[in-house]
């Protein structure tokens, strides 16, 4: 196991700007699978196999912050199409996480009972992102650019097992309030939450201890996220 951050090692890209280097593992693998878990995302709507390609290059914050903002979707897109996974596996089976802040917590997650899998990225995820109720899987910026560079496979994807959406899924725009919250999450993040650092859901500190002390500013922040946004351990 290895620290995809860790060992960054440069590449000159043929296609894209933004992106300039690459975990060596990744790019040096006979065999690359992409095995994502199913979650919501308050921009993206689901954050699935195709995005979570990311970390395999250079740091999100190097692209979503206001003092060096570029085009983050562009950056995964660089990764997918010159290091692509052969193979995608999507974990729907227990603590899926849905709501309008899944990527980051759920207080009560669903168990879907579900994998997702294919030779197809991006056909995996559209299929994942129906039956998580969008519409349209293009709604997310990350699969709409993924159609753009690579081609829309929606109306070639064979389903082999349940084709249908899944139970009680809340999407980022479940209510008029989930929805407003949702539209507003990307220039707060970007330019209010203190690079992220706002954002953090209730953790076990014994397990996970921060890595410096929390500011009262921090404290105050994170506190009111976690309660706007019910990013509490459940009881």
């Amino acid at each position: 196991m290895v620290d995809g951050s860790e060992e960054q090692v440069p590449h000159s890209y043929f296609r894209g700007l933004a992106q300039y280097s690459v975990a060596r593992s990744w790019k040096e693998a006979d065999f690359r699978i992409s095995f994502g878990k199913m979650r919501s995302h308050p921009v993206e709507l689901a954050y699935l196999t195709v995005g979570n390609v990311e970390w395999m290059g250079g740091r999100c914050d190097e692209f979503i912050f206001a003092e060096r903002q570029a085009h983050r979707e562009t950056a995964i897109m660089m990764l997918l199409d010159e290091f692509p996974p052969q193979f995608a596996i999507l974990d729907a089976y227990e603590s899926a996480a849905d709501g309008l802040a899944g990527v980051m917590g759920c207080p009560k997650p669903k168990k879907p009972l579900r994998f997702y899998a294919g030779i197809d990225a991006l056909a995996v995820d559209f299929v994942a992102a129906r039956h998580m109720r969008l519409r349209d899987p293009r709604n997310s910026s990350v699969l709409r650019a993924a159609c753009h560079w690579f081609g829309n496979p929606g109306d070639h994807i064979e389903v082999i097992g349940n084709n249908e959406p899944i139970e009680a899924w809340r999407d980022p725009y479940h209510n008029e309030i989930s929805t407003i919250l949702s539209l507003l999450a990307f220039p707060v993040y970007v330019i209010g939450s203190g690079r992220g650092s706002m954002f953090l859901p209730e953790m076990d500190i014994a397990a996970f201890p921060l890595i410096r002390p929390e500011s009262v500013r921090q404290w105050i922040g994170r506190r009111c996220m976690r309660s706007l946004l019910g990013l509490h351990h459940s009881k």
